[in-house]
């Protein structure tokens, strides 16, 4: 990695996990409603545990005021009703957590709710979660 990364981000989709939104709706959604260049986030993980990619590991997010420079952005499908992560959504979350984390041996793992607390994404304590990878 050649940017310098303080940071890997969890984020949730804020939607209802009951109604799909797929990672080309995400996508769409940043970019027409947004204005941004693409998706916000490096990685998106739908329901079924799929991992998307989404911008360029070099390419700074766009997924936390402040800390878009410095850090990686994950974000689960749903979220809306609280920790509504899948089976599936959790096993490929820690999947992409460690291989970020052996690119990224000193980046912190946070939920976006650590660096911003006027959030409450991802609706649970990723700090705490995976403290341990």
């Amino acid at each position: 990695m050649k940017r310098k990364i303080k940071y890997i981000v969890v984020h949730c989709a804020d939607t209802d996990p009951r109604k799909p939104y797929p990672f080309e709706a995400c996508r769409k959604d940043h970019i027409e409603h947004n204005k941004w260049d693409d998706i916000g986030y490096h990685y998106y993980i739908t329901t079924d545990g799929t991992l998307h990619l989404g911008r360029d590991l070099e390419t700074p997010g766009a997924h936390v005021a402040g800390f878009n420079k410095c850090s990686i952005g994950v974000c689960y499908e749903g979220g809306k009703m609280g920790d509504t992560r899948t089976k599936a959504q959790k096993q490929t979350l820690v999947n992409v957590l460690r291989y970020l984390k052996s690119l990224c041996p000193e980046a912190e793992i946070v939920g976006h709710h650590d660096l911003n607390p006027n959030k409450s994404c991802p609706n649970f304590d990723a700090r705490t979660e995976y403290k341990n990878l």
